[in-house]
This record gives C-alpha cells, structure tokens and sequence, in this order.
C-alpha cells in the first residue's frame, strides 16, 4: 500500500481516462477567448462521466465531476446550458448530462475579511467545500482558473496557484481540469510546442499534466468554426492533434475533414503493389507531410487497415496489401 504525504492510501497510476488524465492532477484547457473551451468542457464532463471515448484517445474510467466559474455569475451559467439544451442539475433528481456548479465569485469561501486577497487560500477552499459537498464528484472543472490570481504573466503567481491546487487534490482525492487563456494567434504566427499558447508565464505548462490548446483552423476566417485542438499529455498518450467543428453551438469532432485526408491516404496505398513490404514510417511520413493528418490519426488508421483486411502485418513495423479473396 502507497501513503500519500498526507497518510492516506492513494494508486499512482490510477486514471480519469487511460493513458491521457492521471487523477489528483491539475490539468489545463488553454485558448483565445470565445474559442469554444467551456463548450467543449460542457461536453466532456457528461462523456467522462458516462465511460465515453475522451478526446479521440480512450474511453474514460465513469467519474462524476463539479463545475465550478471563477469569473461568471450562476445565471449566466444556467443561459449558457440553456442555449446548448443541457438539463440543469437538481440534486434530489441528478441527471446524468448534468452536474452541480457553483460561482466563485458569488459564493462565500469561508475566508476572514483580511484575507480576501489570498487567492491560494481560496483555491485550497474551492477543492475542500467541493470534497466536503460532493464527496462522490472527484473531478472538478475551474473555469476561469487564471482570476485566482492578479497577474497571469507573474511566474511565481502561477507557480504558487498551481502548486497549491496539486496538493489540495492530493489532500482531498480531486482532480482539476481547469481553463486559461491563451492571446489571439496573428495570421504566420506559430508555436513550436503548444503548451506555449497560454497567456503569460511559462510556469502554466511547466506545472500542469495535460494540457489541451484550442486554435482557429483558419486564423485568416474568424467566422470558420472548424478548430485545432492540440492534446499534449504527459502520460502514454503522449501529443496529438484532433479537429474539431461547432455545430448548433456545440464542438464536435470533425469528421469530414479527416474522411477526406484519409481517402487520400487510401488511394497512395492502393497504388502500392501487392508484394512489396511497407515501413510502418513509410506510411506515417506520407500520412502526415502529405495528407497533414496528425501522427496518432495515422497510426489509428493503420489498425483499422488491418481490421478491415486491406493490410497484414508482415513483421514487426512491417505492411503488405492484403491479396482480397
């Protein structure tokens, strides 16, 4: 048995979604203001909760979650689930497309009046009022993380805050999934790793585990709704890309888009005769330089080739077009 610091027993590799979310970790959702971040959350809170496939990853391990706003009152959360058709939560009847939520901007955080300005103790309040009133709800979404503080750009701010809410979730068995910000991209402007996007300091990235960043697919169209999401995880998942498109106010994933690169993809390997041996690298490249897939849609779309009896594996990274019956 494993103690954490604080004596109780906890399992390190224990996951919210496999390979992608460790529990009692702090995770982020970085982009420009009006990207989509709550929508997409609104929307991944009810599929985490339902064991749903999380992210074009893996399916989540069933975890019911809090929705807590640092910068938005209850009413404008109540419109905001309106608009997208989401039940509202009642406790004496919860229904599983929702969940509770909370401001913090109107709720009372049990900090004395000559306090109101530390804003590390006010996250550690947020976590344990969450553990205290839903002891069942492990997972707690912070919109608008970055108001616990004064200034985002300060490193030892961001640093304190991020610190402090690790060992609150530590303390309590949570795990935070919170929101930033991340300034507007200029059309040419590029970003070698993107836990770089968020605003401010660095420290944002350094101390948190996943990170999910949201860009507009065009930066030239503001009006497109088609988006990047880059998802960089620490765990096995490792870093990804998925597209994604708002549809009736809600962000989906972007099928379209990849149906057309992958018939691509398709038609350069049915032009490979049947008797030559394929590098797994070989296909990778194309798919991604050629067909500007991301490297796991390719390494996806390899298994269903061989699911689907197009390929067989030769060897260990190693293809051939299957000969059809």
């Amino acid at each position: 048995m494993i103690l954490n610091p604080y004596g109780l027993p906890y399992d390190p590799f224990e996951h919210i979604v496999p390979g992608l979310m460790p529990a009692r970790e702090v995770h982020l959702i970085c982009g420009p203001p009006g990207i989509g971040k709550t929508t997409l959350c609104l929307d991944l809170l009810p599929q985490i909760e339902r064991g749903d496939l999380i992210l074009g990853h893996a399916r989540a391990n069933p975890t019911k979650s809090v929705f807590i706003s640092c910068d938005r009152s209850e009413s404008a959360h109540i419109r905001r689930q309106g608009s997208l058709g989401m039940p509202f939560w009642d406790a004496a009847n919860p229904d599983p497309r929702s969940f509770p939520f909370f401001s913090g901007i109107s709720v009372k955080l049990d900090i004395p009046e000559e306090d109101d300005d530390d804003h590390e103790l006010k996250i550690q309040n947020i976590i344990r009022i969450c553990a205290q009133n839903f002891p069942d709800r492990p997972l707690l979404f912070i919109d608008g993380f970055a108001a616990l503080i004064e200034d985002s750009s300060n490193y030892r701010q961001a640093q304190q805050l991020l610190r402090k809410t690790t060992r609150s979730c530590i303390r309590h068995n949570r795990t935070v999934l919170a929101s930033v910000h991340s300034p507007k991209a200029k059309e040419g402007q590029t970003y070698n790793n993107p836990r770089e996007q968020i605003l401010g300091s660095q420290a944002w990235a350094g101390f948190s585990d996943l990170v999910i960043a949201m860009q507009p697919a065009d930066l030239k169209d503001p009006t497109n709704p088609r988006r990047l999401v880059h998802v960089c995880s620490r765990s096995l998942a490792g870093d990804y890309t998925i597209k994604m498109i708002l549809q009736n106010g809600r962000l989906v994933l972007d099928d379209s888009i990849e149906r057309d690169l992958y018939s691509l993809l398709l038609q350069w390997l049915l032009k490979i005769p049947y008797d030559r041996q394929i590098p797994t690298r070989e296909i990778l490249t194309y798919g991604v330089k050629d067909c500007a897939l991301s490297l796991r849609s390719v390494e996806r779309w390899i298994e269903e080739q061989v699911e689907n009896g197009v390929l067989e594996r030769v060897a260990k990274g190693l293809y051939r077009r299957k000969l059809q019956a």
